[in-house]
């Protein structure tokens, strides 16, 4: 039994420890916080040899909360910028019981206003001011090399079964505010600001959101921002935000703007081409080579195969909404003009697990406005759909590609061109190539062998396309319309407006459109080498009564696939059906040759805008020799040519004829006779020269004129066709500069030649056996 003294004594003791423990509570509570901001106050500036200030700091072990306010880092001397680093409030919420267990949990991070700025010189930075001053108060020497430490033995497996790492759950995570600041003491020009107003990351959920990201510009730019970005949600599996592999459910960027800008100083890939120099001059001084020590050899063994490791995140979908590349352009008046679209997308949605990508709305606007029309290019939309299992395969398998109502608007005025004009404003953004101070390499005294490798079948290659559909697809013209200037003369006295019903200049008109090209739908099959064309239609030049020169309702080519990747393409059919020819005849030309010297125009005056036709001439080079290393340009063989049941509409007069049946036209192995087949731009000159002809005989055999002089006087011949098809910067000059070139027709026969040696025949590859438009062959 205690006595009442032993009582006492055990209460007095009691007492004496509660009261304690109260106190350590107390001192814990209220001066915790006070005495860990003045060790961070003392401690800091001599770790980091800058003032460092802390506001307010409280800890409250009870709770589990920290908080602190008005925390700065200065700046060493010699650098411009005041703080390194300023924190307005920060707030950390932990359960404080989670301590005690594996798994660390911490309710909730706030991060309100964090300001980091980075700066550099030409001779260092505050980063590694910093680094220098925390070795030297820990008493690091970072040129000692560091001691070789015994090797310890590997723990046992149990032993790893009992050391298990904490692992800390972030529930939430929110930052506002939140700016880096790149700046340059050397040339402050070059200061940067990257600023996210709010980060917001939910790991319970799985979501993250970014709001309002920017990248300003440097000083000498007028645009206040580089990149603008209005937000970014991403959606996590939560269950896989700590394994090895985290699944990216769903990405979605929301209105991402680009802008570029050229002034008569500078441009804004010049500028961060400085800033980025700035950083290789800074980080690329390589330390002084150590002296070569000699090794022993060691043996040597076979390299283990690595296994295959899985990415470490998953993206199954990603939508962005609304992109756009804007410019600011003031080299011309260098007066501010207003910012402008240089190329928009509506929408990009991608959806991997279902193999399904999509895009929407795509426009890149006319460069200016001293251009009629509003855009240079539209497409409605691209569907791309994917075999899911070949993504992430060695061969990627495209099922399909839908390009849906591409329409391009090409306009050529008196002094500039839309596409030229959008080619310069890009080539302004290219710096120019570095010149090297090496002298070329000295060609090899004798070529290396090479090792003949038989091509790539298509349905191997890494990307496989099954099917390519387009529809609605339009190429509109417009160029400068022709002045009514009063002629001297015989043709002063006569009328072009009496002439020309429709006509396309005068009445104050200045512009002439056409649509160049048109057609409902084109589908491709590679792998079956199979072409297709609904409801072709190529418009008439401008002056003209018809809307459409010709319309063809069905075109398809049949191709060998094996050949595509050949020096030879075969070609083994080419069905033109129902094709309608509107023919017109004007003064010495007609509709066809008008269209065809409209097409060579356009292309003569882009060449001259671009600099090419002003140049100064230059004398004639010495011919090059011949590489015959080089890649020879493919040539074309095709076996078989239907062109049926046509009609062509003649007006010669004031009065359209009825239509004219066109004669089938059927030719067979077309290019044999050449060897290894006919050039491209050959064989399109003999298709354009085959059915003018044909429409030429067509309309002279009903209305009583001669072939010849419908052709017209001083026109060229088809042999331009390839200027625009195949060989545009070859055969330019050629053919515009030649007023009357001799003209040849289906029916003429070539001049005889000198027979050839007849070359060993090569064995035939055999193929499987096709049908040909309705026979078997």
């Amino acid at each position: 039994m205690v006595s009442p003294g032993m009582k006492k004594l055990l209460a007095i003791t009691f007492i004496t420890l509660a009261t304690l423990a109260l106190l350590v509570v107390l001192v814990v509570l209220f001066w915790l916080g006070p005495t860990a901001k003045a060790l961070v106050e003392r401690i800091g500036p001599k770790a980091l040899g800058t003032p460092v200030t802390v506001e307010h700091l409280s800890i409250n072990p009870l709770k589990g909360t920290l908080a602190l306010r008005g925390f700065q880092i200065g700046t060493h001397e010699g650098f411009s910028q005041t703080n390194t680093w300023e924190l307005a409030d920060l707030l950390v919420s932990i359960n404080m019981r989670s301590l005690f267990s594996d798994t660390i949990v911490i309710h909730e991070i706030q991060i309100d206003s964090p300001h980091f700025v980075y700066e550099q010189s030409q001779a260092t930075d505050n980063i590694s001011e910093f680094i220098q001053n925390i070795q030297a108060f820990a008493g690091i020497d970072p040129d000692k090399p560091r001691e070789e430490q015994p090797e310890e033995p590997e723990p046992a497996a149990e032993d790893l079964s009992e050391k298990t790492s904490k692992q800390v759950v972030i529930e939430r995570l929110v930052i506002t505010d939140m700016q880096m600041h790149l700046a340059n003491t050397d040339d402050p020009e070059l200061d940067v600001q990257l600023g996210l107003e709010e980060l917001s990351l939910s790991l319970t959920n799985g979501v993250v959101q970014l709001k309002h990201l920017i990248l300003s510009d440097p000083e000498l730019l007028s645009t206040p921002n580089v990149i603008e970005l209005e937000a970014i949600r991403i959606q996590l599996d939560p269950d896989s935000i700590y394994s090895d592999q985290i699944v990216i459910e769903d990405v979605q960027v929301i209105k991402p703007y680009a802008f570029l800008e050229k002034n008569a100083d500078t441009d804004t890939v010049s500028e961060f081409m400085r800033l980025v120099q700035t950083f290789v001059d800074r980080f690329t001084h390589p330390p002084a080579p150590e002296p070569a020590q000699a090794l022993e050899p060691e043996a040597e063994t076979e390299p283990a195969t690595p296994s295959p490791e899985p990415p470490p995140f998953e993206l199954r979908n990603l939508f962005v909404d609304d992109i756009q590349l804007k410019l600011l352009d003031t080299v011309q008046t260098n007066a501010p003009h207003e910012i402008r679209t240089m190329a928009s997308i509506g929408e990009i949605s991608i959806k991997l697990t279902e193999g399904r990508i999509q895009i929407k709305d795509i426009t890149i606007p006319n460069p200016d406005e001293s251009f009629t029309t509003t855009n240079l290019f539209h497409l409605a939309g691209i569907g791309i759909a994917l075999d899911p299992e070949s993504i992430f395969s060695d061969q990627l398998v495209i099922k399909e590609i839908f390009v849906d109502s591409p329409k391009i608007h090409l306009e050529q005025t008196e002094t500039s061109g839309n596409v030229a004009e959008l080619q310069r404003i890009v080539e302004g953004f290219i710096p120019p190539a570095a010149e090297s101070s090496a002298p070329p390499p000295e060609p090899p005294s004798s070529p290396p062998e090479e090792e003949t490798r038989e091509p790539v079948p298509l349905a191997e290659q890494p990307v496989v396309l099954e099917t390519l559909v387009v529809t609605n697809f339009a190429v509109h013209l417009t160029v400068p319309s022709e002045t009514n200037a009063p002629s001297t003369g015989l043709m002063g006295k006569v009328s072009i407006k009496k002439l020309r019903p429709k006509t396309w200049f005068g009445d104050g008109a200045t512009n002439a459109s056409i649509i160049l090209v048109a057609f409902d739908s084109l589908s491709i099959e590679p792998l079956k080498g199979l072409v297709q064309i609904i409801n072709l239609q190529i418009g008439n030049p401008p002056g003209f009564a018809h809307d459409n020169l010709a319309t063809v309702g069905h075109f398809r080519i049949d191709i060998d696939p094996d050949s595509v990747q050949t020096d030879t393409l075969l070609i083994e059919d080419i069905l033109v059906d129902a094709p309608k020819i509107a023919y017109e005849r004007q003064l010495s030309t007609d509709n066809i040759k008008a269209l065809q010297a409209s097409i060579e125009a356009a292309i003569k005056k882009r060449a001259g805008i671009m600099g090419e036709a002003e140049a100064a001439p230059e004398p004639e080079p010495e011919p090059t020799p011949i590489d015959e290393t080089a890649p020879a340009k493919q040539k074309v063989i095709i076996e078989h040519l239907l062109v049926q049941d046509g009609m062509v509409k003649a007006k010669l007069s004031a009065l359209p004829s009825a239509p004219i049946p066109l004669p089938n036209i059927e030719r067979s192995d077309m290019g044999k006779e050449e060897e290894g087949g006919a050039s491209m731009t050959d064989m399109a000159a003999s298709l354009g020269t085959l059915f003018y002809d044909s429409i030429i005989g067509a309309v002279s055999g009903v209305a009583g004129f001669a072939g010849d002089t419908l052709k017209g006087v001083g026109t060229h011949t088809f042999n331009a066709l390839g200027t625009v098809t195949g060989g545009l910067t070859d055969n330019i000059g050629k053919h515009l500069g030649n007023d009357d070139p001799p003209e040849a027709t289906a029916t003429e026969k070539p001049a005889p030649e000198k027979p050839k040696a007849e070359p060993e025949p090569k064995p035939k590859k055999k193929r499987k056996k096709r049908i040909r438009f309705g026979r078997a062959f």
